[in-house]
């Protein structure tokens, strides 16, 4: 990604506003670079921001860094929402675009918190338009009602998307009135929760963690209330029941009339734009930003792809470098691939240092292309690693695990060689773009969503074979549309095309359950050590465990 930037030193900044998902990204001779800490220091959810500082730097020997000070520092210009805002629209190719920011909540001012922003950018600026800020944690949150609902369901603080994938298992109607209850519409356009549902359920999952208490009584009572309504909260090693499908189709469903109706609102504002960015935790909800965004009256919509709390280091070095630094913004067609540069190298010291426990082989591209579109073709897993890593938590063809998409038991073969997963999460295809109409739904306003895997589509005859591995019990999945732009992996997509007939592959991240995706070259060759995958492609060499 390019800025048009003649400064001289390279412009940084971090994410250490939560105490989650740090990040740091720079600008170095025009040229963005970002990374998670997670990346870097290989702790999932890191909160450590020099981690992945240092790891940038270290990937630029000759360039001379100023110093960063990347602890905790959570009231800090530009503020949280501002950074989401900036992320997404300074990676949009749009000059004009409204821009929605919704997330559980972020740092605003000194004893406030903000979890719902309304923005306008022009060329290249950012106005406020409106925002829903409350003293203290601020419960009036979309991203902390869906987060709420997920803790009910026994789900993970980091994982609460679960309940998105359980959802289509489920009938909405059961719980639909019920759920009304806990998050609304407003007369003044934006909404309000049930702020004892989310003490409720976070306290119960997490105790003070959150910064509140609650006395034993009060939370008592509340568990008699919501589980007369609900039944009894699930624990994370409990069985999953009808009723907690159901209830995960209902808090999805809720979910996305509150998405409609602000979205409407927004587009309110600024009847004329026909743009909108997107970004904060709540624009990884692939279901509901299908759903709600494609067919929301604007022309196109933007999501970049680490549009958690992983992308304010993004958003914060753009802005700073259009709005401190003067550089002249240009609209942007935006890639996933922001993580830094590794060398042949780096690549060949890996290998050397994995010593004979692999064998390596280098082959031309064409040979490369063949051989691994045969195997998978065959049924082999292969890991897939290649240049820059993506920024954010998809894996789209640079960190990525491949297999056959017609294969219909790929979750299970893949749980056996790699990685476990819950049976209700389905695995993703990568598409060629030029191929995507044929076997999916797709609209032209959801192009940049489906790029970065950030839109549910639903199959169309010919995917029912084609992609059958891929495919939800809705008869959804979660396209990765790759541009035919000659890049290896749209060209590993093209051969594979070409042997079998199928323009595209299962793609899934590629890390060991619990940890982060891999980034080094050495990251890679550790994990097809550990793991039970047929062979790892680094760069041009085809690496095997020996034995």
């Amino acid at each position: 990604m390019r800025v048009r930037s003649d400064h001289a030193e390279p412009i940084i900044e971090c994410q250490n506003t939560t105490r989650h998902d740090a990040s740091a990204a720079i600008i170095v001779k025009g040229i963005t670079y970002a990374l998670a800490s997670e990346r870097a220091d290989r702790i999932k959810h890191s909160c450590d921001a020099d981690a992945a500082y240092s790891h940038l730097k270290s990937r630029f020997q000759h360039t001379q860094f100023p110093g960063m000070d990347c602890s905790y520092t959570p009231y800090r210009e530009p503020h949280h929402h501002l950074s989401h805002a900036a992320s997404a629209y300074y990676t949009s190719p749009f000059s004009e675009s409204l821009i929605l920011v919704l997330d559980g909540m972020g740092p605003y001012q000194e004893n406030f918190s903000i979890s719902t922003s309304l923005w306008l950018g022009h060329q290249d600026k950012i106005e406020h338009l409106e925002s829903i800020q409350e003293r203290g944690i601020c419960f009036r949150s979309i991203g902390h009602y869906y987060a709420a609902a997920s803790y009910y369901l026994g789900f993970p603080f980091h994982d609460v998307s679960f309940t998105m994938s359980l959802a289509s298992y489920g009938h909405p109607a059961r719980y639909r009135s019920a759920v009304a209850s806990l998050i609304w519409p407003t007369k003044d356009g934006l909404f309000d929760t049930d702020r004892d549902f989310i003490k409720f359920s976070t306290h119960t999952r997490f105790g003070s963690d959150f910064g509140w208490t609650a006395n034993e009584q009060w939370l008592l009572g509340q568990k008699a209330r919501y589980e007369s309504i609900f039944g009894s909260m699930r624990q994370p090693d409990d069985a999953i029941l009808q009723r907690h499908m159901d209830f995960a189709a209902a808090i999805q469903e809720r979910l996305e009339v509150i998405l409609a109706a602000l979205v409407g609102h927004l587009r309110s504002k600024a009847s004329h734009v026909t743009n909108l960015c997107y970004a904060g935790g709540l624009a990884l909800n692939c279901v509901a930003n299908q759903r709600v965004l494609a067919d929301c009256g604007f022309a196109a919509v933007h999501i970049q792809p680490a549009a958690s709390d992983d992308g304010i280091a993004l958003g914060r070095v753009l802005y700073n470098a259009y709005n401190t630094f003067g550089v002249a913004r240009e609209p942007m067609t935006l890639n996933a691939y922001l993580g830094p540069p590794y060398s042949r190298q780096d690549l060949e010291s890996a290998i050397d240092s994995a010593g004979d426990r692999v064998v390596a082989t280098r082959l031309a591209k064409h040979r490369l292309l063949e051989e691994v579109a045969r195997r998978i073709a065959s049924g082999e897993v292969i890991a897939w690693v290649q240049g820059r890593s993506e920024f954010g938590p998809r894996a789209l063809g640079h960190r990525s695990v491949l297999a056959d998409p017609r294969n219909p038991l790929a979750v299970k073969e893949i749980s056996r060689k790699f990685k476990k997963r819950e049976w209700f999460r389905p695995f993703a295809p990568s598409v060629l773009e030029s191929r995507l109409p044929e076997y999916f739904n797709v609209h032209a306003t959801m192009q940049s969503p489906m790029r970065f895997m950030l839109a549910a589509v639903t199959a169309r005859p010919a995917a029912r074979l084609a992609f059958h591995g891929t495919l939800h019990v809705d008869g959804t999945a979660r396209v990765q549309s790759v541009p035919d732009d000659g890049s290896i992996y749209s060209l590993l997509l093209l051969e594979y095309w070409r042997q079998t007939g199928v323009p595209g592959l299962l793609n899934t991240s590629l890390n060991m359950p619990g940890s982060p995706i891999v980034e080094t070259p050495s990251d890679a060759l550790e994990t097809l050590l550990v793991s039970r995958l047929d062979a790892l492609v680094l760069g041009p060499w085809l690496i095997q465990r020996r034995g």
